[in-house]
């Protein structure tokens, strides 16, 4: 469905002597808690539509609103639009410092980036992978090492449970499969721990879990580790490089997406404007932030539920929604990019890519941008980011050096220069990448997970039914977003 044009001759609406008093107010309130100069201002500003979060999901609701018509302000906590997509640089090349790849099957993004001129490049694959999981280690070509009988049983087992029951979850209701309850009681690792036979498989399973959730598998439960393979197509494209989620990068950086898009809205952006108050109505909506006051006939929060539970709602948010935001926390990341002057691993056969127990925990080999320079880019998540997130960068470093050294040797010993973000440090997301409600958080509360509150819509990746936790899954939601205000403007 195509979103209409906004109509020449619909009229503004005009906040009421009684609304304009309630924003001044709020306003005020604001300042108390460190607003800025404009915010002690009694102007409200009207638009069609506020938008909150300039991330992927609200950059691309905000534009297509913006180019039906209608007249919309994208308001940014942070200094930067980008979200969980953040510009970083190592030896001189920028990288990404949140979400990366490109696979197969994610259509939005690709049309999106193309029309933005942004261009791909393959994910090395070249090579032996090593994982090193529960006493056994393996180096292979492909996607899936040449386990031993036993293993490759119980693994096949597995993916074929797994697939199975992921491929008969509605992704827009995962809460109404007939053993959604029973699923959602109980976590990953009590399943993996009493189901997948050999002690190797079912430590890859955890060790999957948390690599594609960047959360512990047992603080999620099935129910929301199916829904998450459901919606990314499938387990195995979850886990997989060629063909799979992990199939290509952008050329410069995917954080572009939502830059480019921030950057053609133009004075419609308002960054560093924390949003304080969603205040409703019969006749609309005001937005209270800190940088002033909006007057819209609806709003688009596209931030994590985490982080959108901390604004306050006049009236309060229904019981349900309220208590969806407290059981769906964000995962636990931190990215580490570590440069060389030469691909080593290569000159040793190597991809680059190294799977293994221990806090830094995933490798893979980052080209440059197709500029000669390599990097490898390792990632701590779940419970080993708590351990980390507060400590120096220059603790990091030395850390994922020594762990690089222990899987290479001393080839990895001097790196040229080091970057890292650790996400749940960040005062304006607190996790990373995506949402992962709790146990129990489905069967109870999922029929609040993205249904509009009266004037309020939800988006960002974390609202979306396919490539949930995706920059896919942010544009799509976006995109059901806007179409959702479109049609009631």
């Amino acid at each position: 469905m195509t979103i209409r044009s906004k109509n020449s001759d619909k009229e503004t609406t005009r906040p009421s002597r009684r609304q304009v008093l309630g924003g001044a107010l709020t306003s005020g309130a604001a300042v108390a808690l460190g607003g800025s100069a404009a915010a002690q201002s009694n102007d409200i500003q009207s638009v069609d539509v506020v938008v909150i979060g300039a991330g992927a999901s609200g950059c691309y609701a905000a534009r297509e609103l913006s180019r039906a018509g209608h007249s919309v302000a994208l308001l940014e906590a942070d200094d930067r639009a980008g979200g969980r997509l953040r510009r970083g640089e190592v030896n001189g090349e920028p990288v990404d410092l949140g979400g990366q790849w490109w696979g197969p099957g994610q259509t939005l993004l690709d049309e999106v980036s193309q029309g933005l001129g942004l261009t791909r490049l393959k994910q090395n694959i070249t090579g032996r992978s090593i994982i090193d999981l529960a006493g056994l280690k393996f180096e292979y070509e492909g996607e899936v090492p040449a386990l031993p009988d036993a293993e490759m049983a119980a693994f096949l087992e597995g993916v074929e449970t797994i697939e199975t029951w992921a491929s008969e979850i509605d992704p827009q209701a995962p809460w109404s499969h007939p053993r959604a309850k029973e699923w959602d009681s109980i976590t990953c690792t009590t399943w993996m721990d009493q189901n997948l036979g050999t002690d190797f498989i079912t430590a890859f399973f955890k060790f999957a879990v948390k690599g594609v959730c960047v959360v512990d598998p047992a603080q999620i439960s099935m129910l929301q580790f199916l829904f998450y393979c459901r919606s990314g197509q499938s387990f195995v494209t979850l886990i997989s490089t060629d063909g799979g989620a992990q199939q290509e990068v952008f050329k410069g950086g995917l954080f572009q997406v939502p830059q480019l898009m921030a950057e053609a809205l133009g004075d419609a952006v308002h960054l560093s404007t924390p949003v304080r108050t969603i205040a409703q109505d019969g006749d609309g909506v005001t937005v209270t932030a800190e940088g002033g006051t909006w007057r819209a006939k609806r709003v688009i929060v596209a931030v994590p539920p985490a982080m959108a539970q901390r604004i306050h709602y006049d009236p309060p948010l229904p019981a349900m929604r309220d208590v969806y935001m407290q059981r769906a926390p964000m995962g636990a990341v931190i990215k580490c990019y570590v440069a060389y002057d030469t691909p080593f691993w290569r000159e040793m056969g190597y991809t680059g890519q190294v799977f293994f127990e221990g806090d830094a925990n995933v490798f893979f080999e980052h080209s440059l941008n197709d500029s000669g320079k390599f990097a490898l880019v390792a990632f701590m998540d779940g419970e080993a980011v708590l351990r980390w997130a507060d400590r120096t960068e220059q603790e990091r470093r030395d850390y994922v050096v020594s762990e690089i050294v222990r899987v290479f040797g001393q080839a990895g010993a001097n790196p040229v220069d080091y970057t890292d973000k650790a996400w749940s440090a960040d005062q304006w997301r607190r996790g990373g990448y995506g949402t992962q409600p709790t146990p129990g958080a489905w069967t109870v509360t999922g029929e609040a997970w993205n249904r509009p509150v009266d004037r309020i819509h939800w988006a960002g990746s974390d609202t979306s039914a396919v490539w949930n936790g995706y920059v896919e899954g942010a544009l799509q939601a976006g995109k059901r977003a806007a179409q959702e205000v479109a049609d009631l403007l």
